[in-house]
């Protein structure tokens, strides 16, 4: 069953960006396929992916006006096991010429992506994260190694249970789980926890 989210808001500064990008991460680490579109010329998800978007020669932009299609634009995000759509300042030409467009200009991102069956968008973000040399870990793997990296990370910083606990809001009896597998932690459960190791989400599941 697929899901689109949309992040939002005309404020800057708002976290929309840090929002977007750990949200993508954490729905990848729960082992759902995820694709983060950066729709903002700043492209601060892209950079905050690790994609150089001077360097970028298809994207958002390109999408929207027909140039390219989405599958070609596709870029696997290395550690965190989602793939994005990503953009840069280019994206200001595509709104510009949108806004010369009467009608339809609204449902552009919907047409870009209509032309593409689920099945064919699942092997595509598959095939980008395969080229990386990514794939996605059987559910027990992957607990286990996301408390190892916990337990190594809060070692790391002298920090005990009880410590990470009161810091997180979360027990003892569910942080000593995580870290032996014995419980999944939730999205907002990882949030927290890296918070409490001053580490992004991204960067505890880029050691998974």
């Amino acid at each position: 069953m697929k899901r689109v989210m949309a992040i939002a808001n005309q404020k800057g500064g708002v976290g929309k960006t840090t929002t977007a990008v750990n949200l993508a991460a954490s729905l990848a680490a729960t082992r759902r396929r995820t694709l983060l579109i950066d729709l903002d010329p700043q492209g601060n998800a892209t950079m905050g992916c690790g994609i150089d978007k001077a360097q970028l020669q298809r994207g958002t932009c390109e999408v929207l006006l027909g140039e390219a299609d989405i599958q070609s634009a596709l870029v696997p995000v290395e550690g965190a096991g989602f793939t994005i759509l990503p953009t840069n300042q280019d994206l200001v030409a595509a709104e510009v010429r949108l806004l010369t467009m009467t009608v339809g200009r609204e449902t552009k991102l919907q047409n870009a992506l209509k032309p593409v069956r689920e099945d064919e968008l699942v092997g595509a973000v598959n095939r980008a994260l395969a080229a990386k040399g990514l794939s996605l870990l059987p559910e027990e793997e992957l607990h286990r190694n996301i408390g190892t990296a916990i337990r190594d990370l809060r070692k790391k910083r002298a920090l005990t249970l009880k410590q990470l606990a009161k810091r997180t809001g979360l027990s003892v009896s569910l942080l000593s789980q995580i870290e032996r597998a014995e419980s999944s932690a939730s999205v907002t459960s990882l949030y927290k926890i890296a918070h409490a190791l001053k580490i992004r989400l991204p960067e505890l599941f880029a050691r998974v």
